[in-house]
């Protein structure tokens, strides 16, 4: 069964029996522990839709393209900007989700000032509420208690968010939000880097078509700056890597700690964390896991004028690198919070962190504990800027967050285009969105994996030994290319057709006990296909299984589970297939299905569909339940003649999308009754004569439009661990739409094997996480040319923007400010106003000699014998971290005014 397609005849009501304990059958009663109302009306199920079949993946929300390995010697990519979604009437559509994504059952939680860790401790146990990960530094930096918790087994967020929230103790609790990066006057100073004629955000000559000048002016501000050594900017994203050769000489090195040795040399917490740290996966390396934090990079400080690559928009910079998302594609509010705490700590330990860039973001996701923690930041001059995001909405009535956050450090950017227009793509708000950038066909170094299939691999089929295995959907077929060669295509009689879906699956690939991250998927395709209608999605799949448990039990002491031991996936369709019943005999009208069912699911999103029927004729819905049943719930279902068959089988199918996961649903004595008389009946107490069958599908990317003839080679790195089984599999599904046809796709040499990383590529690539690091760098560039307050700095960037154009008359998109203009905003620093601060033998020059001076006070604190008060630039009473930070950014400044 498990490649089995059910085919819907059509949708039935499904309607459960209003009956608990001693109820009358038509009063209402209470059907969820979060007290809501619900009478047999109101619990008749949605009919919208029909129950997905087994290996049919939903449409991806969001599709990713693959990119082909086979690049120019130039080494430049073209990442396809986000493909904006066009009916065929020619209307701009968006079909992007709102909703959040979260762990269920873990909440953040912070606690009041004064609110001592043992008291904190002590509260969480009375509330059996258990610490998950602690954030000591980040508790001690600030005098609150920061933590992450999970309630007991079946607690739900919610119900452990309002049992704390009744603790006056406690501040704020929140949900624990996962994050998706938002990808979509003198003569001018050029660099000599090879690629910065393809630059335009920094130089606009006309060179991707559109307005001439429509940059942030670089080469005007260069001429004044482009060496900032003297600042480090944290990029909190998918990593960076380090060893790319036109990012390895901008990476922060953690001064105090020694490589390699294995020791915390600095007692910051992490061992050999010398370019920062992963909060993702939770160790001490930010290498990138996905080009994305790479991208972000190379626009804020690629080396410049060194004769190779890209620039940046500072020449000389240090980038902090931490990498925070996890193997399933989102970063958590917990890893989030672990990466400001670490800021944090380094900034007190005298690093001059002035930014955050953070260019990802989330809608109805506002937590309270990180716009604590954002906060903190603002508290020591940390400006925090973040991607405004893709979804072609007004933030002003749709908050993103992070951006939507009300704090004095946070920047919102939004993205502008070669036109000096906002994105198409671009969120907007007249009021939350701070400025604009550029955005759209950014070229900036790339981190890349490439792999090319061979045999001898972990998994390879040249498709020379016939089906081998494969599972193939008509029409998928193996045809010929030559005497000698066969391929896989999706349309072997010529032409694919309108409305055509079909799948290709694997046979499974055993990767168990293969090293983590150490493996690539790749392929050869060749293809013709109506760009940005037609797709080829690319899936890898590992089988989901439902389980008879004794986790729950209405009677007895077992009951079916969707999810043993845990909440249920993602992308996944999974289910059980009842034994054969014979209801030929039974009455037109005088079948009913019986059950008893209890748990959670995400409401409108995940759906647990019933269906009935037999392989011969097709399965038919009769509707599904997507509400929480806090206690066993009775539900009794008619079943349609179309099913009184003498083979009938009843299907209980769970099906997930990308949200939030929960317990799931426990499923327990179950009967099929004819006039009341009961003709099946299963307790789950004796022996399993029902079938299993599900998947989940981890979505890797697409490919549409033309190959121009060639074949082209495709590689993904494989990071998730879950799909490092024994039976994972990789799916290629086709999906056409209703108008143009084309030759479609040939597929071959499909394997999986090791990765290898290619250190010196560069990309275009698309969204507002292009835009923001464009202000972040800008940041930077004048924290190290001018020391302000954070809030003068933020305020000279936003003030001395250049106007966005509209598209058109009826365009009413905008920002509070326009596009950044970097020559701008450093042209309107006061001449001679830049205070060599630390200059404390008055010489005009910050020097080895200034250096001695603040080496003897540092450490003090007033009414010390060493204690200096110029030395003690915060005015707080010693001499300590901060003090240094304001030093070090100072020291090797020449012919500047003095300060006292």
């Amino acid at each position: 069964m498990r490649y089995f397609h059910f085919p819907h005849i059509k949708g039935y009501t499904l309607c459960a029996a209003a009956v608990i304990g001693m109820l009358p059958a038509m009063n209402s009663y209470s059907a969820s522990s979060t007290g809501f109302i619900l009478t047999p009306a109101a619990m008749t199920l949605n009919q919208g839709g029909s129950a997905p079949a087994l290996n049919h993946p939903s449409v991806p929300m969001n599709r990713t393209p693959l990119v082909p390995n086979n690049a120019q010697g130039d080494q430049l990519l073209m990442i396809p900007e986000p493909t904006q979604p066009i009916s065929k009437d020619g209307a701009a559509t968006t079909s992007t989700s709102k909703k959040p994504h979260y762990k269920d059952g873990e909440v953040l939680v912070l606690f009041r000032k004064g609110i001592a860790t043992a008291t904190a401790n002590s509260a969480l146990s009375a509330k059996a509420a258990t610490v998950v990960k602690r954030f000591d530094q980040l508790t001690a930096r600030t005098g609150q208690v920061f933590a992450l918790v999970r309630g007991g087994k079946g607690v739900s967020s919610a119900q452990l968010m309002k049992t704390l929230s009744k603790d006056s103790r406690v501040q704020a609790a929140s949900l624990n939000y996962g994050k998706r990066p938002t990808v979509v006057a003198s003569d001018p100073l050029l660099p000599n880097d090879t690629f910065f004629q393809y630059q335009w955000s920094l130089n606009n000559t006309g060179q991707e078509g559109g307005a001439l000048g429509a940059d942030i002016k670089a080469p005007t501000a260069w001429t004044q700056h482009t060496d900032s050594k003297d600042v480090v900017i944290a990029v909190v994203d998918t990593g960076v890597d380090y060893e790319h050769s036109d990012l390895k000489n901008s990476m922060w090195v953690n001064p105090g700690e020694i490589a390699d040795d294995g020791v915390d040399n600095d007692k910051n917490g992490y061992i050999d964390d010398i370019h920062g740290i992963d909060t993702g996966f939770g160790d001490s390396d930010p290498a990138a896991v996905f080009a994305h934090g790479t991208h972000v990079a190379g626009i804020i400080a690629a080396e410049g004028n060194n004769g190779k690559g890209v620039t940046g928009i500072n020449w000389r910079g240090r980038i902090m690198a931490i990498q925070g998302f996890s193997s399933d594609g989102y970063m958590y509010d917990d890893a989030e919070l672990a990466a400001l705490q670490y800021i944090l700590t380094m900034k007190n330990k005298g690093t001059n962190i002035v930014a955050v860039n953070a260019s990802y973001g989330c809608y109805e996701c506002e937590n309270e504990v990180m716009a604590a923690a954002i906060e903190k930041l603002g508290d020591v001059d940390i400006a925090f800027v973040a991607a405004a995001g893709n979804e072609e909405n007004d933030n002003d009535a749709y908050p993103s967050y992070p951006a939507s956050y009300e704090l004095p450090n946070v920047i919102s950017v939004a993205a502008t285009d070669p036109s000096d227009q906002l994105a198409w793509y671009s969120n907007y708000g007249a009021t939350s969105v701070d400025l604009g950038a550029p955005g759209s066909s950014i070229l900036s170094t790339y981190w890349l994996t490439t792999y090319i299939p061979q045999a001898g691999d972990v998994f390879f089929d040249d498709v020379e030994l016939g089906t081998n295995g494969w599972f193939a959907d008509a029409p998928w077929a193996i045809t010929a290319t030559t005497a000698t060669n066969h391929v896989w295509t999706d349309s072997p009689a010529g032409d694919y057709s309108d409305d055509q879906f079909s799948v290709l699956v694997s046979p499974p690939i055993n990767l168990a006990g293969q090293k983590i991250g150490s493996l690539s998927v790749g392929f050869k395709a060749k293809y013709e296909l109506e760009y940005g209608y037609d797709f080829l999605d690319v899936f890898l799949i590992n089988p989901v299984v439902w389980k008879v448990t004794t986790e729950q039990k209405r009677s007895g002491s077992k009951a079916w589970s969707d999810s043993p031991n845990g909440n249920y996936v993602n992308n996944a369709n999974g289910g059980i297939i009842s034994p054969t019943i014979d209801l030929s005999t039974a009455p037109f009208g005088s079948a009913m299905l019986n059950f008893y069912l209890k748990g959670r699911v995400e409401t409108d999103y995940d759906k647990l569909w019933i269906l009935c029927g037999n392989e011969t004729q097709g399965f038919e819905d009769l509707g599904y339940i997507d509400f929480e049943l806090g206690d066993w719930t009775p539900f009794q279902v008619p079943l349609p003649d179309t099913c009184l068959l003498d083979d009938a089988k009843i299907i209980f199918e769970l099906t997930t999308d990308v949200g939030t996961t929960f317990d799931g649903y426990y499923l327990d004595d179950i009967s099929v009754t004819v006039n009341g008389t009961t003709v099946f009946m299963d307790d789950m107490e004796g022996v399993n004569h029902w079938q299993t069958f599900g998947e989940q599908y981890s979505y890797q990317g697409y490919i549409t439009g033309s190959s121009g003839g060639l074949w082209n080679n495709y590689s993904f790195p494989l990071f998730d661990k879950s799909l490092y089984t024994n039976d994972a599999r990789i799916m290629f599904v086709f999906r056409a739409d209703i108008s143009v046809v084309d030759d479609g796709v040939y597929l071959d040499d499909i394997g999986v094997g090791q990765m290898t990383v290619e250190h010196d590529f560069y990309a275009w690539m698309s969204g507002t996480s292009m835009a923001t690091p464009h202000v972040t760098g800008a940041v930077g560039f004048l924290a190290s040319v001018f020391d302000e307050p954070m809030a003068a700095r933020i305020e000279r960037i936003v003030t001395t923007t250049d106007s966005i154009a509209p598209v058109d008359e009826g365009d009413s998109r905008t920002t509070a400010s326009g596009r950044l203009n970097l020559a701008a905003a450093i042209n309107s620093i006061p001449v001679n106003s830049a205070l060599c601060v630390g200059n404390f033998d008055n010489d005009g020059d910050v020097d080895d000699a200034d250096k001695t001076v603040f080496g003897a006070a540092f450490g003090s604190r007033i009414g010390q014998a060493r204690y200096n008060v110029r030395a003690d630039f915060d005015k707080d009473d010693d001499v300590d971290g901060s003090d240094l930070v304001t030093f070090r950014a100072n020291y090797g400044r020449t012919n500047c005014p003095v300060s006292d």
